[in-house]
């Protein structure tokens, strides 16, 4: 189990650092936060499901990981208010959206994937899930590809070109709890893509 776990964040680290690393080495500068206005207006509504220039469902979303849950949506889910978008754009086809709350209490990090990261990522998922790891499950009634991992409280949605992770990190909820918002915030981004 613990192999297992080692092997997929040392994977996740060096798929993050190949994401970095394609401008001639040179890391990525995070993206601006938005501002009040801006971030309460993205809040309300997530954004269409195409991309720019006419793109199919699902894609887009890794250069606009905040745009993939409304703040209302991660804050409902998780039980926690003022859960503010954070984005960090890695390149053009990975980024990362965290939410925390203002009291520390709560904490969602998004990451998504598209292209062949998004291809390299489900491949990789879907061998730990078929290895039987423990606490990593596949979830067939998602509408996607999922998968949970009960160790880190993970869950993993693959879907027309897209790949979506959600972490969720809040240390006063048990284990049960944990997953049934996984499961939530993995249902509406699988209904996204």
């Amino acid at each position: 189990m613990r192999l297992m776990h080692a092997a997929l964040v040392g994977l996740l680290v060096l798929l993050l650092a190949a994401c970095g690393g394609s401008a001639g080495g040179a890391a990525t500068e995070p993206a601006d936060v938005p501002t009040e206005a801006a971030a309460a207006a993205s809040a309300d509504e997530p954004a269409p499901t195409t991309a720019a220039g006419g793109g199919t469902a699902g894609q887009g979303w890794a250069t606009k990981p905040c745009e993939l849950f409304a703040q209302a949506d991660v804050e409902q889910a998780a039980g926690a208010s003022a859960m503010t978008p954070t984005p960090i754009t890695m390149d053009a086809t990975s980024g990362l959206c965290g939410y925390r709350a203002a009291d520390n209490s709560a904490e969602v990090v998004v990451t998504v994937w598209g292209g062949d990261q998004a291809t390299a990522m489900s491949t990789t998922i879907g061998y730990l899930a078929d290895q039987g790891g423990e606490g990593i499950e596949r979830v067939d009634d998602l509408g996607a590809d999922a998968v949970f991992s009960a160790s880190d409280g993970t869950i993993f949605v693959s879907k027309n070109g897209t790949a979506v992770q959600v972490a969720i990190r809040i240390p006063d909820r048990d284990p049960a709890a944990i997953k049934a918002i996984a499961l939530d915030l993995g249902r509406q981004a699988a209904s996204r893509l």
